[in-house]
C-alpha cells in the first residue's frame, strides 16, 4: 500500500495535471483534484483502488493532498460533506501557517 501511495505521489509532483488519471473537481471553489492510484494489497487497479483529493495553491504553486480513500471505501465517491470538511480543516491549517510565518518575520 505504502509503495502504490508512494509511485502515486512521485508522479503527481512530476506531472500533477497529467498523472495517475489527474482531474479537476468542479464546484468546489478552490482548485481540487482527483487521482486515482492502483492498490497491490487489494489487487485492485486505478479504478478500483486509491482516490487522492488534492487542493492546489496557485500562489505557492504547491499540491496538498487533503483525504485518501479506497473505492471499497466509497465506490463512487466520499460524501460531499467529507470532502468538503477535508478540504476546509486543510485551508484552515494553511491560514493558520501563514499566519505563524507572518508573526515570525516581524
Amino acid at each position: 500500500m505504502d509503495h502504490d501511495l508512494q509511485r502515486a505521489f512521485t508522479e503527481i509532483s512530476v506531472a500533477p495535471q497529467l498523472a495517475c488519471h489527474a482531474r479537476k473537481v468542479k464546484k468546489t471553489g478552490h482548485s481540487v483534484w482527483k487521482y486515482r492510484a492502483r492498490s497491490s494489497d487489494m489487487k485492485r487497479g486505478n479504478r478500483g483502488g486509491f482516490r487522492i483529493l488534492a487542493y492546489y495553491s496557485e500562489a505557492e504553486q504547491v499540491l496538498y493532498p487533503f483525504l485518501v480513500d479506497t473505492h471499497e471505501q466509497y465506490p463512487d465517491q466520499p460524501p460531499r460533506e467529507k470532502i468538503k470538511s477535508a478540504l476546509e480543516e486543510l485551508l484552515d491549517e494553511l491560514v493558520t501557517r501563514q499566519r505563524r510565518l507572518f508573526d515570525d518575520q516581524e
